[in-house]
């Protein structure tokens, strides 16, 4: 039974890898947009 849940456990580790890159991404784009709002604060000051 143990051979039959490492196919599995490959799955779940190819989305944990996915779901780490897709969440890096968005902080990316999260930090992003907070430096160009800041950037556009201060021009405004």
């Amino acid at each position: 039974p143990i051979k039959s849940l490492i196919p599995l456990f490959k799955a779940v580790n190819e989305d944990i890898k996915i779901a780490k890159e897709a969440l890096n991404n968005l902080e990316a784009k999260y930090v992003r947009l907070v430096l160009e709002t800041m950037k556009i604060g201060i021009k405004d000051e």
